[in-house]
């Protein structure tokens, strides 16, 4: 099957709008992408609570209202990265530092 320059040209008209849609609705494609991979569980009560390092303030705040509500006793904070933030100002704390300090303002015992 031989192609003529006018298909050929048409084929790639076509594919460039395809990759110029594709591009002006990224963020869209993306987010609905991200919703597929989602999958929200209820709480249940756990013996310990891991908080990953990330964002300390947000994840710690989510943290101590699960242990608020009753759903562990125990709260371990990870993370060996230091912000660059702190980096820069030669602090030298870690995120699970900094986690347990949020955690300790959001009213979770030093002891939990």
């Amino acid at each position: 099957m031989k192609l003529s320059g006018q298909k050929i040209l048409i084929y790639f008209s076509v594919l460039m709008v395809g990759f110029l849609l594709a591009f002006l609705f990224r963020h869209n494609i993306l987010k609905g992408v991200g919703n597929l991979l989602i999958h929200n569980d209820s709480p249940v009560e756990v013996d310990a609570l891991f908080v990953l390092g990330g964002d300390p303030g947000e994840r710690a705040t989510k943290a101590a209202e699960l242990y608020h509500l009753g759903y562990t006793t125990r709260v371990i904070a990870t993370g060996q990265r230091i912000p660059p933030l702190l980096e820069v100002l030669d602090t030298v704390i870690s995120e699970a530092e900094l986690t347990r300090e949020a955690l300790l303002q959001a009213g979770v015992d030093s002891s939990a």
